[in-house]
């Protein structure tokens, strides 16, 4: 009868553990089915001495915008642009900030691939940690995006600041298409 009853309890334990799975994997494909979009080719112009510019509309095969693309200023305690994060982000709905889909899902820490770090320009974009050329992919970006950078420009910071270096320009090539099957 002990048996029996710890036999059941493993059978439940089974079923219900593969029912989770099913679902988990059933929801996690239709996640990524996107509406095609139609694919971009744009340059992103950043400068310290210009107004920030209008994020780039993305959109759907049928004229809907589906997200924007833009590059955010990051400043330190001096007030000084130290990095410009790549960003790309659904269309928000009533307002709702959304993540941006160029992070790494889950908590993360350090400098990321969606981060154009003015420190890391110091030497020239060949040399930086991630080179000129950036292919995205990850769990929340179901596009292809890759990002080239045709131009940087960093300046050197006084001894006393936060920051080594500070970003003056960037101007950053960005390809973004439906994944592939």
């Amino acid at each position: 009868m002990k048996y029996q009853a710890a036999a059941q309890c493993t059978a439940r334990l089974a079923i219900g553990l593969a029912f989770a799975f099913a679902t988990t994997f059933a929801f996690a494909g239709a996640a990524h089915a996107v509406p095609p979009i139609t694919p971009v080719k744009v340059t992103l112009h950043w400068s310290a001495s210009a107004p920030k510019p209008a994020p780039v509309e993305i959109r759907l095969r049928g004229g809907t915008t589906a997200y924007h693309l833009w590059l955010e200023p990051e400043k330190d305690a001096d007030g000084r642009i130290y990095d410009l994060d790549l960003v790309l982000r659904p269309n928000a709905h009533g307002g709702k900030v959304i993540q941006n889909l160029l992070e790494p899902p889950g908590n993360w820490h350090g400098y990321q691939i969606f981060m154009f770090g003015a420190w890391d320009f110091a030497k020239g974009a060949d040399k930086s940690i991630y080179g000129a050329t950036r292919d995205f992919g990850n769990a929340l970006t179901p596009l292809r995006v890759k990002a080239t950078v045709i131009n940087v420009s960093v300046v050197r910071t006084p001894a006393k600041s936060v920051s080594d270096y500070e970003m003056a320009s960037l101007d950053l090539r960005v390809e973004i298409d439906n994944p592939t099957k």
